[in-house]
């Protein structure tokens, strides 16, 4: 703009033209979607309560920047005269044109910068799901170019002119600016180039799915919504390339403004879209399940656990002798070659509980169907035990430091039946037979040594004698590295953590990026172990609780993509918002309404492992839920297992690799977990209710309290 330019006589409507009011029209546009996107992507990450990611932290900077372009489009309408003649603005309104160059100056720096946020959150989004080595560097890669590219646009902006002022003043030799035009074409190739690879990136991922090419084809739709952006880049490049000079700069640079407003506006709200999938798919899935509805008959509310009886009183004893937990059946004599001299060194066998608290076996009270009441169905009572002496022939005698509490232990609580429960019954008005984490006092048997830390089926006390039927079950653990809590080796390391390494790896087909698992109960013991293994897997692990508290837990803590409270929420809501493309696995610990609503939701061929069920355990059988879903197994052709923790070919094929992942895992911060440790084996009997009926946070132990 170094040389002055001749007044001319202009042809008719040449001085009344202006293009300028369109450019302020789309600018003004963008800025009302760029705000309402932005504002609902944050709305709805705070009503369906989902984790927020970096991904969530760059659309506010991104943002401000987008509006900037837009903001300074419209300012060049109004100052700058872009949308009309250079020539006509020469001779009538010369301080427009500086003001022009100015505008330019202004708009280069938020260009950069408004183009290359939006597109850093695409590709934090796409690193949410992407867990293959390969897709992962080329994401992260494809990140750095942007931020590079958005920090040289704004860098390069910055140093165009030396001085600054050159850009605008006529003055100055124009020989002191780099090409202005040169530097919008510079500027925008990179955009297109990253723009296909971000297009491209997600696509393997999504067709390497279990799912119908339907899916697959919307799935590919939302990916592409991150990449819209391209077309703007290529339109606004293709506009660049035509100012071949700036001969009539302000004319032609209206379509480079308003393309720039358009490409960041598009970029920004093409980023947010995918998060805003939820509220799309809550309102197809409330009207496709009110069909569903009909034609399954289900019913609709809540799952719930069932209602306590808070007249429960715990029954309390002096410490002076061990303590049991004891339990009684209603069949007295259902258990065959018992000796009775012999209490608690012969396995278990029926269930129940007795009142009584002394050394007497006493008559069975009622058996229940429903939720056992401390002290009517669960009793402590304190027995004469003496540590010197002999162990069982082949057994051991230990001092129990953590007894584990577990759901599955309402299947001993029921008549001596091999139909009715895999566990072994407990024996009526004998000790609990549990999981604890022991040390081994005296041996007979070559595996075991005095002063071994083992975790043994044995009494729920203070101390035990444990047969040889016993000790087959019991194991030797390995020194224990610093940072592992005795509490966390009961669960984690026992039963429970058995329970969820086993199943896991046995029967979820192929645990890997794309696919979505579900998982109920999901902060308690094989819950919490489970969802972080899948994790690890790089799964999509969504997790139903009961609680905000436990919500917060597994979103924060475990870092779970997605939870909800049941509570609070239908299943089929959540999972709409949660999981809208389908589930592909469903780790079942609940059974009832979860489990039927699930399987509404579960996609083609998918996989139901069940673990347990305890909305169910404390319901008489006319009151257990009738799954009215079932149908969905043919439909879907879906594979559902049931499985033992303690089935030999599990043992055989995982045992090994389980301790040494476990322990691994545990020092390494991979796996995490709560629990909710209770102290005195006095108070187990209301411990054990409290887990029933899903109160307390965690995987249940008993913290045994040694008198000495």
């Amino acid at each position: 703009m170094g040389s002055e330019l001749p007044l001319t006589d202009f042809p008719p409507g040449y001085v009344e033209t202006n293009t300028g009011w369109t450019t302020q029209r789309v600018a003004i546009a963008f800025i009302i979607l760029e705000f309402s996107a932005v504002a609902a992507r944050f709305g709805t990450r705070y009503y369906y309560k989902t984790k927020w990611g970096i991904d969530d932290y760059l659309a506010a900077p991104a943002l401000v920047f987008a509006v900037g372009v837009s903001v300074i489009a419209i300012v060049e309408v109004h100052v700058a005269g872009i949308g009309r003649h250079l020539t006509v603005l020469a001779a009538y309104e010369p301080q427009a044109i500086v003001n022009w160059y100015k505008c330019a100056y202004a708009i280069e720096q938020l260009y950069g910068a408004g183009v290359a946020f939006p597109k850093l959150s695409i590709i934090a989004s796409y690193l949410r799901v992407l867990t293959d080595r390969r897709s992962r560097w080329i994401a992260k890669i494809i990140g750095v170019i942007v931020a590079l590219t958005g920090t040289a646009v704004v860098i390069t902006s910055l140093a165009s002119c030396k001085p600054f002022s050159a850009r605008w003043d006529p003055v100055l030799s124009p020989t002191a600016c780099i090409n202005p035009v040169t530097y919008w074409q510079a500027s925008s190739i990179p955009n297109v180039f990253t723009d296909i690879v971000m297009l491209i990136l997600p696509l393997p991922m999504v067709w390497n799915l279990q799912i119908d090419r339907g899916q697959k084809i919307a799935l590919t739709l939302v990916f592409a919504l991150g990449s819209f952006g391209i077309v703007a880049s290529i339109i606004r490049l293709v506009t660049v390339f035509q100012v071949a000079n700036l001969a009539d700069g302000t004319w032609a640079s209206a379509g480079v403004a308003v393309w720039s407003a358009i490409e960041a506006g598009v970029y920004l709200i093409s980023s947010c879209l995918p998060v805003l999938r939820p509220l799309y798919i809550s309102v197809s899935r409330k009207v496709s399940s009110t069909a569903s509805h009909i034609f399954s008959s289900r019913s609709r509310t809540t799952p719930s656990i069932v209602p306590f009886d808070d007249d429960a009183k715990r029954l309390t004893i002096p410490n002076k002798q061990p303590v049991y937990v004891r339990m009684e059946t209603w069949q007295r004599d259902s258990y065959v070659g018992v000796d009775d001299e012999e209490a608690g060194n012969h396995p278990p066998v029926p269930n129940g509980v007795s009142t009584s608290i002394n050394d007497d076996r006493k008559s069975h009270n009622e058996y229940t169907t429903r939720t056992p009441v401390p002290g009517k169905h669960l009793a402590v009572e304190s027995r004469p035990f003496n540590p010197a002496t002999d162990p069982p022939a082949g057994g051991l005698t230990v001092k129990n430091m953590y007894l584990s509490l577990d759901p599955w232990m309402r299947g001993q609580m029921r008549p001596l039946d091999p139909k009715a429960t895999y566990s072994i019954p407990w024996v009526e008005g004998e000790p609990a037979i549990v999981t604890a984490l022991s040390i081994v006092l005296k041996s007979d048997t070559p595996s075991f040594k005095p002063g071994n830390l083992v975790l043994a089926m044995t009494d729920a006390g203070e101390y035990a004698r444990v047969p040889p039927e016993l000790a087959a079950y019991t194991r030797v653990l390995p020194a224990m590295p610093s940072g592992i809590e005795s509490q966390t080796i009961v669960g984690a390391l026992g039963a429970v953590g058995m329970a969820a390494y086993n199943s896991f790896f046995e029967y979820v087909p192929d645990p890997k990026a794309g696919k979505t698992i579900v998982v109920s109960a999901a902060a308690g013991g094989v819950g919490q172990l489970v969802g972080q293994m899948a994790k690890m897997q790089g799964m999509r692990v969504i997790g139903s609780t009961g609680g905000a508290e436990k919500v917060k837990y597994l979103l924060e803590d475990l870092g779970f993509d997605g939870a909800w409270d049941y509570k609070t929420e239908n299943t089929l809501d959540a999972l709409a918002r949660l999981a809208p493309e389908g589930v592909d696995v469903y780790y079942d610990n609940v059974g009832g309404e979860q489990l039927e609503s699930i399987l509404l939701s579960m996609n083609d061929y998918g996989t139901v492992v069940v673990s347990g069920m305890i909305s169910q355990f404390n319901k008489p059988p006319e009151e257990v839920y009738g799954v009215k879903s079932l149908m969905q197994v043919v439909f879907k052709r879906l594979k559902i297992f049931g499985f033992v923790c303690s089935d030999q070919h599990l043992l055989e094929k995982y045992l090994g690799s389980f301790e040494e992942d476990m322990v691994r895992w545990l020092v390494d911060g991979q796996i995490k977990t709560r629990e909710h440790v209770v102290e005195g084996v006095e108070n187990a009997p209301d411990a054990l209710v409290q887990m029933w009926r899903g109160e307390k946070f965690g995987k249940t132990v008993v913290k045994v309290l040694h008198a000495e």
